[in-house]
């Protein structure tokens, strides 16, 4: 479990970080919902990077999940429930990762919950979803 305690001013260095990402293009082990999104907002609020280890490991779908399960993880939940407390979803506040969860190698998609509303991170772009659509949050700080 990572030890994420937030900076006094997360909150605006949080959503300067989110303004930033409408140009970002997603590209797997660096610019995708885990390495850039939750971990570049974690590093943000925090100063821990938790993609460091990982960034740049893997470079598509496939060999995301095969790195995952080299590390023992079954997937993105497993993954992030050893780096930060679960929480349910009506808990969640702005700034903590929620999971959506589906059937890719990874096993789902990450996002930052800025309220009602959590910014993602696809290959289709970036843009936001309701809050209620996260199968599960992640406490940072």
């Amino acid at each position: 479990m990572l030890d994420l305690t937030r900076r006094p001013d997360w909150r605006p260095r949080l959503f300067a970080f989110v303004s930033g990402l409408k140009t970002m293009d997603f590209k797997w082990g660096s610019d995708d919902c885990f390495a850039a999104l939750a971990a570049g907002a974690v590093e943000t609020m925090t100063g821990i990077d938790p993609a460091a280890p990982l960034r740049g490991r893997y470079h598509d779908a496939v060999s995301a999940g095969a790195l995952l399960a080299e590390l023992g993880h079954e997937g993105l939940a497993d993954l992030m429930q050893s780096m930060m407390p679960e929480t349910p979803v009506a808990m969640a506040r702005i700034g903590d990762i929620a999971l959506i969860a589906d059937d890719n190698e990874v096993g789902g998609a990450l996002g930052v919950v800025i309220g009602a509303r959590i910014v993602v991170l696809r290959q289709i772009g970036t843009g936001t979803m309701r809050l209620t659509a996260a199968d599960t949050a992640f406490k940072v700080g």
